[in-house]
């Protein structure tokens, strides 16, 4: 998501007195991993990052606090 895009939709989510808790994307045959990319929007949106590998379906969370990256751990409940 183009990084105004965003910014627009959290405007408009605070706006409505909601909070965003996390950020869901997919890569595309890579690790679940952050990119360049993520990393950079990491430090503008500290909360945590589900990203899922498209191809293999495996996936991490991740959060960046304190200029420290984090894994999260995830608990899939039924």
């Amino acid at each position: 998501m183009d990084p105004y895009d965003m910014l627009r939709v959290i405007k408009e989510i605070e706006s409505r007195g909601m909070k965003i808790v996390g950020l869901f994307h997919t890569h595309l045959g890579h690790h679940p991993n952050p990119s360049y990319k993520d990393l950079e929007g990491m430090r503008s949106w500290p909360i945590p990052w589900l990203i899922i590998d498209k191809f293999s379906g495996e996936y991490r969370a991740w959060i960046k606090s304190d200029d420290k990256l984090k894994s999260i751990e995830i608990e899939v409940v039924d």
